[in-house]
């Protein structure tokens, strides 16, 4: 038995891409208008897929059931392919017209992705989405740019009119930024958050020309990055003053190839979303303030003529109809018996299967690596370091990927390759939320009242 080594990402790809299967069902895809397929399970999702849009360059979309199945799906996507730039749209509220703010992050991360859609020369874009955030519309291209100021270095503009610009943009004017949609005033500098921006952006003015454009840091306030021009882009959320109104299927290049997780599921749930925020909509005391769901919300009807210009791939069909159906089974438990999993690996090998054992971290490497020396059974597997949401053995690929998590019964929670640092963000208000008489902890002196 030989022992098991894996490189780099790119050799996770030669299996899938040299595989006759593969390339069968990326044809297939590219052929036909539907595609209906059924049998993935665990990570599986992301290397089949990972390797098609590697042989066919396409902007795809993938629309997931829930938030969950999407965020872990969006974790093995962006491991496997870190080269690439992929979007993820959320939804901005949990609940439509509840007393909650909109979350500003997820507000972010939307404008992002609606902003490089169209004003982006790179079309082949990779969107992972659910289905509640695809329930939400919002702004169209003139709204976005009626929302947009560009700066540039040596610009003349007045200062003044720049702080009525922002206000007029609903930007908030803060004693200093600490999240999306607000700007602050010190001097002749000016701290402005975009919504377009993972960072803030610090302008320094001298008089009313602009001598200097760099991105900081919240927490450490340091310059990152100095720019020769930005684009600060407004909330693009659909409010009572938005005129001209669209959802991501007006958006997306024609040639996207949109993969639905299950489409009578699709159809069902936007209904029942919809149907609820018309149910609250209609309970509220406060309709004169609210924007209507039929502007709010994407219109079913409309969206079924949508989708027909698309090539769809439905990869969780409940289809009596299926085109292709793979022989893919999750991973087994071992119930933390190392003993069982090492029988596993010796009867997967014998059957001529290779077998990866996919870790977190090095510290989790390190651990596993230890185990199997202590058992003897170093030399013939090697982990590696490549965090999979949930691990998997495809029979007919004769190939398979365990992930240690899932050996030792651990919950793997998913990380997001783009990271917002609101960690000072949420320090500080809690701190501006404290009234008199709260009580406080303090790192060094212990419990007092505020």
């Amino acid at each position: 038995m030989s022992k098991i080594y894996l490189v780099t990402n790119k050799s996770f790809y030669s299996h899938f891409e040299e595989s006759s299967f593969v390339k069968r069902l990326g044809d297939f895809i590219a052929q036909n208008q539907f595609t209906k397929i059924k049998g993935f399970t665990g990570s599986s999702l992301s290397f089949y897929f990972s390797a098609i849009l590697n042989r066919r360059s396409r902007p795809a979309l993938f629309i997931f059931n829930s938030k969950e199945d999407s965020l872990y799906f969006l974790n093995d996507i962006e491991t496997l392919n870190s080269d690439k730039q992929i979007f993820y749209f959320p939804e901005t509220t949990k609940e439509p017209y509840s007393d909650k703010q909109p979350n500003n992050f997820n507000l972010l991360q939307r404008t992002e992705l609606i902003e490089h859609i169209n004003f982006s020369k790179n079309k082949n874009t990779i969107i992972v989405t659910h289905i509640h955030a695809i329930s939400e519309n919002q702004v169209n291209k003139h709204e976005l740019k009626k929302s947009s100021i560009r700066l540039k270095l040596d610009q003349n503009i007045s200062f003044d009119k720049l702080n009525e610009q922002l206000f007029e943009l609903n930007f908030r004017r803060e004693d200093f930024v600490i999240e999306p949609g607000e700007f602050a005033v010190r001097g002749g500098i000016l701290d402005i958050f975009p919504y377009s921006s993972q960072t803030p952006y610090r302008i320094e003015f001298f008089g009313d020309e602009i001598t200097r454009i760099r991105s900081f840091d919240i927490e450490s306030q340091r310059s990152e990055k100095n720019h020769q021009s930005i684009k600060i882009i407004s909330n693009i959320q659909v409010s009572k003053k938005s005129k001209n109104i669209q959802n991501i299927f007006d958006v997306i290049n024609d040639e996207t190839v949109i993969y639905l997780q299950c489409i009578n599921l699709f159809n069902s749930e936007i209904q029942k979303i919809v149907e609820n925020a018309k149910s609250k909509f209609d309970n509220s005391l406060n309709k004169e303030d609210l924007v209507n769901p039929e502007n709010l919300f994407i219109n079913i009807h409309s969206v079924k003529k949508q989708l027909k210009k698309f090539k769809q791939v439905e990869f969780d069909s409940m289809s009596s109809k299926i085109n292709f159906k793979l022989n893919i089974q999750p991973q087994p438990s071992f119930n933390k018996s190392f003993n069982l999993l090492i029988d596993d690996l010796k009867n997967k090998s014998l059957a001529g299967s290779n077998v990866y054992l996919c870790c977190t971290n090095n510290q989790q490497k390190k651990r596993l690596s230890q185990i199997f020396e202590d058992l003897n059974y170093e030399d013939v597997i090697d982990p590696i370091i490549l965090p999979l949401s949930s691990g998997f053995t495809d029979i007919d690929e004769k190939i398979a990927f365990y992930t240690d998590h899932q050996i030792f019964e651990r919950y793997h929670k998913f990380k997001f390759r783009k990271t917002f640092k609101n960690k000072l963000s949420i320090a500080l208000k809690q701190i501006n939320s404290l009234s008199k008489g709260d009580y406080v902890t303090h790192i060094d002196h212990g419990i007092g009242k505020y």
